[in-house]
């Protein structure tokens, strides 16, 4: 055999070995499957599931590539949703201002365009700066015996149904527990 059979007779059996072996993905290639099963769905499971079922991956591997992918898209939608929100920054400090009164803020700025979870945050967070002064309103409408405690603090006060519901529960709790 000639020196040039011997090489072509490695290179033959380096080829099948590696058939044999299975083919080593690179990085890039595992990159590209997750990302293909991404395209299609954004949920962990889902993407592990395509990629388990159609590239071939171990259950442990393809479940942790779906969780980080979900991960990554959760994370830029997120980075998405704030970026466009952040567009219009100066109406958002108009409506926070124009809003701001009473319990009505969750509202006020859902009529304004606000996304459900960023109107409740800012309601929360607003509500929450004038604790002090709602601690005052509970107890004087705790004191009183002429109407229930919540329809006075959304009477006299405009606390909303809900807060106003909740705290003269938490007070009637409070009371029979004494």
């Amino acid at each position: 055999m000639t020196q040039r059979n011997t090489r072509v007779a490695f290179a033959a059996l380096l080829l099948i070995a590696a058939a044999a072996c299975g083919h080593k993905k690179t990085e890039a290639e595992l990159r590209e499957e997750v990302l293909a099963c991404s395209r299609v769905n954004s949920q962990a499971e889902l993407i592990a599931l395509c990629l388990e079922s159609d590239h071939k991956w171990a259950d442990s591997a393809a479940d942790r590539a779906g969780r980080g992918r979900a991960h990554e898209l959760d994370s830029t939608f997120a980075w998405q949703q704030d970026s466009a929100f952040n567009v219009d920054a100066a109406q958002h400090r108009k409506d926070l201002r124009e809003c701001s009164s009473g319990d009505v803020v969750r509202d006020c700025l859902l009529l304004r365009g606000w996304p459900a979870d960023r109107a409740g945050r800012a309601a929360d967070s607003l509500w929450r700066k004038d604790l002090a002064r709602h601690l005052v309103q509970a107890r004087s409408c705790a004191t009183q015996r002429r109407e229930p405690i919540a329809s006075c603090l959304e009477l006299h006060y405009r606390w909303s149904s809900r807060r106003a519901l909740a705290t003269q529960d938490s007070i009637q709790r409070a009371r029979a527990t004494r």
